[in-house]
């Protein structure tokens, strides 16, 4: 538990709201969890930061 504070700490504030979602969590996620979570987050985050791609 004290990893994950202390990676969750560590985050920019662009993971403000997931923060915010792991925080309120009953239990605290694992290592390996939190690892899982933010990997998807990152993917996340990037797919809402590039521009679309002209489909035709």
């Amino acid at each position: 538990t004290n990893l994950v504070l202390y990676i969750l700490n560590g985050l920019s504030s662009e993971y403000e709201s997931f923060i915010t979602t792991i925080t309120a969590f009953k239990d605290m996620p694992s290592w390996s969890e939190l690892y899982y979570m933010l990997i998807t987050q990152e993917q996340r985050l990037g797919m809402l930061s590039s521009p679309p791609t002209d489909p035709g």
